[in-house]
């Protein structure tokens, strides 16, 4: 059975400023029925939510900071009610946490907070990049120390691309986190020296291999991103070339 596909709305960040009722009803017009929010375009998460229902969208998950999550996870708890979600994603960890030290305090928040929010039945997952990956001081690194150290409640939306690009295999870290990793970011790599971003499934991500790992673990929504370099410099195209080259696979 197919995973459902979503669009991370950071990749049409700049048509959902301009216009974000147009946006959302080019999303649908695509094929997307899934979208993941990372902002509001402007509108409060009720209007946002409103605006999905009037596409036939439905949302999968949110992005909120450490910071909001630490002082104030009951604003967490009403955006996930706006918008009829069950599911919070920490999207960065701010540089002053990228110690040994950092990493472990960030565990431990992220932990209180999960903690906090699964009293309503919500998720809290860590969303990753690949300073993660960058080795530390004492030789360890920071995604193994939030895994080790962070309660098992606590989940993880892995960025395959952010894999790859701290110099890991994105498949082993899908097997490694498999129980604690329900949302996938499906970005591709180009294939020039810069490693920069390119539609899914025209890069060198493995997404033949990604998709089998992702049935086999359990992912629950695949979701596509892709941050710049779109094709012809418009990111609706890169959005539609994600979805069709996904669900080719997607079986």
């Amino acid at each position: 059975m197919a995973i459902p596909i979503a669009l991370q709305l950071y990749t049409i960040r700049d048509v959902m400023s301009k216009d974000p009722e147009d946006g959302l009803k080019r999303v649908a017009q695509m094929g997307y029925k899934y979208v993941e929010a990372a902002g509001y375009a402007g509108k409060t998460p009720a209007e946002f939510s409103a605006m999905l229902k009037k596409n036939g969208l439905t949302c999968t998950s949110a992005h909120v900071g450490i910071d909001s999550l630490v002082a104030k996870p009951g604003e967490a708890v009403d955006i996930t009610k706006a918008l009829g979600i069950t599911r919070i994603v920490c999207p960065y960890l701010p540089d002053t946490y990228w110690t040994p030290e950092g990493y472990r305090k960030a565990a431990a928040e992220l932990s209180a907070a999960a903690k906090e929010l699964a009293k309503h039945k919500i998720t809290l997952s860590y969303h990753n990049h690949s300073f993660e990956w960058t080795k530390l001081v004492d030789g360890s690194i920071g995604m193994d120390i939030l895994v080790k150290v962070s309660d098992p409640i606590v989940q993880f939306e892995l960025d395959v691309y952010w894999v790859q690009h701290g110099g890991d295999k994105p498949t082993d870290w899908m097997k490694k986190l498999k129980g604690r990793v329900d949302l996938l970011h499906v970005k591709d790599m180009n294939k020039l020296e810069n490693r920069g971003f390119a539609e899914v499934g025209t890069g060198i991500v493995d997404m033949n291999a990604v998709v089998k790992t992702a049935h086999e673990i359990g992912i629950k929504y695949l979701i596509v991103e892709q941050d710049s370099g779109w094709i012809d410099g418009d990111p609706m195209k890169s959005a539609k070339i994600g979805l069709d080259n996904l669900s080719k696979l997607n079986k």
